[in-house]
């Protein structure tokens, strides 16, 4: 990973307003500092662009504007064309002395180039952090597990400013990642944001009819969802059937066949209540599912009375059968997986659901123990047990009857 930089162009113009209005155009943005009559400065993630109002229009230098350098540096290249490296705060230096009235004091606007300029620094072995130098690709997973739910929790919110925040935390799990991978030489960056650009493209010939970024549909067309949807699935079995979605092509026979088979690109890897939502509608896409609420009830039903029969068991006294704990774990795992079956025809997620209810408990119990400090019974006595349970079950019906809670 190269250090961090913005391509630097600096031009002489005669009409320094003309070029802020075309130039805007061209960059897509207004200039990060108008100087009137005398300079424009534009700034964007791969650009630092300034252009003075001259006698003549006429190349002044290029260059770059860099994350970090020792100092203001020119030379002049093979063909007499002089370069410059600056930092910005180098830049912004040099546009206060050459206008005194400007209070130019830039604001660092990273970008993800900085950004994984910086992931390098840290994985350096001279002067990097010795937490980040330690990390390897299985360290790093818990971290993104509880990264994503972070960023769901502050979505759900509607907490803004912190979903920000959240992504970026999120977004540097993935630089961090890549940047393991390059030391490793197993992929690049590059590899990444170009395989999931042509994925995408191959998924959204409604909106990509050519497979390129810049194709469109004919103005005024329109397209069937269910053909969307349909067109969606056929590409992802094609993709599987070439090897293009993460499918092994090799391997003997039973592995070929697993990779095949309709359950086999449901990732092991998710949260079980999330997973069991996706397997169970992946069976109902060849109609393997309840055509019926009324039904889904009586399975779950069905499913705690035997969880009441293998529990009722195993505390009756007489010695328990072998692997009795196993089939109780059994029978409950079969309860939770109807509770999801119930959740996708009610049209809810259950994740969503058992976060709802965590963050409920989490209000109420609150409420105990704000009144029973409010009460002047101390967190120590409440830890010790000496508060009855009918006391807190009294407080838990406070909290209950609290529409805030």
């Amino acid at each position: 990973m190269t250090m961090a930089r913005r391509f630097h162009l600096s031009l002489d113009c005669t009409d320094l307003q003309q070029t802020i209005n075309e130039y805007s155009s061209r960059l897509g943005c207004r200039p990060t500092l108008i100087i009137n009559g005398q300079f424009a400065l534009w700034r964007t993630p791969e650009l630092n662009i300034c252009v003075r109002q001259a006698t003549e229009t006429r190349l002044r230098h290029l260059g770059w504007e860099l994350a970090e350098s020792d100092g203001v540096s020119n030379d002049i290249d093979c063909n007499g064309i002089e370069w410059a490296t600056f930092t910005l705060q180098q830049q912004a230096e040099e546009i206060r002395q050459c206008w005194p009235g400007v209070d130019y004091q830039p604001e660092d606007d990273y970008s993800l180039q900085d950004l994984r300029y910086l992931m390098s620094r840290l994985r350096q072995t001279a002067d990097g952090c010795p937490w980040d130098l330690k990390q390897r690709f299985d360290t790093i997973v818990p971290h993104t597990i509880e990264e994503t739910y972070e960023l769901a929790e502050a979505i759900e919110r509607r907490d803004w400013p912190h979903v920000a925040e959240e992504l970026g935390d999120y977004l540097f799990q993935a630089v961090f990642y890549c940047r393991m991978a390059e030391e490793a030489g197993y992929f690049v960056w590059e590899d990444v944001v170009g395989s999931i650009t042509r994925k995408l493209l191959r998924r959204h010939p409604h909106v990509f009819p050519d497979g390129q970024l810049g194709s469109r549909r004919s103005p005024g067309s329109t397209v069937d969802p269910d053909e969307i949807s349909a067109n969606w699935k056929r590409i992802k079995a094609e993709e599987k059937s070439l090897g293009l979605s993460g499918a092994s092509s090799v391997g003997d026979a039973s592995s070929s066949m697993q990779a095949q088979a309709l359950l086999s690109d449901v990732s092991s890897g998710l949260p079980a209540l999330q997973r069991a939502t996706r397997l169970q509608n992946k069976a109902a896409e060849v109609g393997f599912d309840w055509t019926e609420l009324a039904p889904v009830f009586d399975k779950l039903r069905e499913e705690i009375e035997e969880l009441g029969v293998e529990i009722g068991a195993d505390q009756s006294g007489r010695e328990s059968r072998p692997g009795q704990h196993t089939r109780i774990i059994d029978e409950l795992g079969d309860v939770l997986f109807c509770c999801v079956n119930l959740a996708r025809f009610l049209k809810i997620d259950p994740e969503a659901a058992l976060r709802h209810a965590n963050a409920k408990f989490t209000s109420r119990f609150n409420y105990i123990e704000e009144a029973l400090v409010k009460q002047g019974i101390s967190r120590e006595r409440w830890l010790a047990k000496a508060v009855s349970l009918d006391t807190m079950e009294a407080l838990w019906g406070e909290a209950k009857r609290s529409p805030h809670r």
